[in-house]
């Protein structure tokens, strides 16, 4: 049960969400452009506003690392019949312990910033990528 302090965490940079889109943020989280399945869930936030009430999971997805973690409605869990039930009630279970003291919570701030750096890298991998393709070029340029 990751019972956030939500006073420590803004939940609006958290949870940038739009509406309008029903697809999973995991098609923009991985790589390889497959559907995977929920594995299971990381975490979970509540936002409250003044007419509504919104719960929002952090979901591990099959054959991705945490990293790639992305925060979806009970409403995308369900989409996954197959697996829905058994990783709601595991969740139910980990909440539990964690009430208990038997199991941490994940720490959402050291997540946060560990993606934030792992994007950074891949920018810069992506930026060094570039330009290596271009100096390629201009070599075979220069020797031609």
């Amino acid at each position: 049960l990751v019972l956030l302090n939500m006073m420590d965490i803004n939940t609006d940079q958290l949870l940038t969400v739009d509406d309008s889109d029903t697809e999973s943020t995991v098609s923009l989280a991985t790589d390889d452009g497959e559907d995977h399945l929920p594995e299971s869930i990381a975490a979970e936030v509540t936002r409250h506003g003044t007419t509504y009430t919104q719960t929002w999971y952090l979901v591990k997805w099959k054959d991705c690392p945490l990293i790639r973690s992305s925060w979806e409605s009970i409403s995308t869990i369900q989409r996954y019949p197959e697996v829905a039930s058994q990783i709601l009630q595991t969740w139910q279970e980990e909440k539990t312990l964690q009430a208990s003291g038997k199991s941490k919570p994940l720490d959402i701030e050291a997540f946060l910033q560990a993606v934030d750096d792992f994007e950074a890298a891949e920018r810069e991998r992506h930026k060094l990528q570039r330009f290596k393709s271009k100096i390629q070029r201009v070599l075979s340029i220069v020797n031609s």
